[in-house]
């Protein structure tokens, strides 16, 4: 039986596109890779370092919200490895994008490259990735990935990225509804704000504490950091912590790579239309 194929957006991020190709590989499939231009090296390493998992692995230069970028991905994938089966979407973090203010202060610029860099950009995988599933007719995964923004607003300097993420979740759902009688499912993952990589919150090494603060909800955050420049990783994996019931640490990629993997599954086939929050109990529902 040959193996499935699984493209990977955004794969060089830490957060979860690194740790989801690998772990995609681990589970036997081929696996393609893009990201953007000035991420061409940790491309080249995660390619190498996929393949040293007896899979296939082909690495694409490609910015998700250009058309003819997303298209030219998508033809070169089945060219080179064959075909498509599954499709994780990935998209960098809210502050990425200059997004963390308010409405009233916000320029229309700013809010339209939230758009960009989120629904835009998962419009256009949506898009490619579906017309070659259905022209393949065997079904197929799509999974995107976001935050718990897409199920309540968590600031209210996050405007337009959260409005971004519930554009996500529509558009997924919508997506589920055209693509089940291709038995095409198209679920999302919608983890808690601060999950990094395999070593938790270390990831966000360096980010200011105002930008911090305006990531997150509680006051005690802000009392906590105060107006320092920077802001003590202890404190602030303590606050994610403690928000949690579970006796843990804030969430990692770890966290996420495992049900990420079970809807990428061929026996997950029943499974469509759903929004997963990976959160340690943080948001229930």
């Amino acid at each position: 039986m040959s193996r499935r194929t699984a493209i990977i957006t955004r794969s060089t991020q830490r957060l979860v596109g690194h740790s989801c190709a690998l772990r995609l590989a681990e589970d036997g499939c081929d696996v393609a890779i893009c990201d953007d231009s000035s991420k061409q090296s940790g491309l080249s390493q995660l390619k190498r370092e996929i393949e040293s998992k007896g899979v296939k692995c082909c690495s694409y230069i490609c910015d998700q919200s250009n058309e003819e970028d997303v298209k030219n991905l998508i033809s070169n994938v089945v060219e080179d490895l064959g075909g498509v089966d599954i499709v994780v979407a990935a998209f960098y973090d809210a502050f990425t994008t200059p997004s963390a203010v308010t409405v009233a202060s916000m320029s229309t610029e700013d809010f339209d490259k939230s758009m960009a860099a989120r629904p835009r950009s998962l419009f256009l995988i949506l898009k490619y990735t579906s017309a070659q599933l259905i022209k393949q007719g065997r079904g197929g995964r799509i999974i995107s990935l976001t935050t718990m923004s897409a199920l309540q607003a968590q600031s209210r300097h996050l405007s337009a990225y959260t409005a971004a993420c519930f554009a996500i979740r529509g558009l997924m759902q919508t997506v589920a509804l055209e693509l089940g009688q291709h038995n095409i499912t198209v679920n999302l993952l919608a983890r808690s704000l601060c999950a990094a990589g395999p070593n938790g919150l270390g990831a966000f090494s360096g980010i200011r504490a105002s930008l911090i603060m305006r990531m997150n909800t509680a006051e005690s955050v802000v009392a906590a950091l105060g107006s320092r420049s920077g802001w003590d990783l202890q404190e602030i994996t303590k606050y994610m912590a403690d928000r949690t019931p579970l006796p843990k640490k804030a969430a990692t990629s770890q966290d996420i790579v495992p049900v990420v993997s079970m809807l990428a599954s061929k026996e997950c086939d029943f499974m469509t239309g759903q929004t997963i929050s990976i959160n340690g109990g943080m948001m229930m529902n």
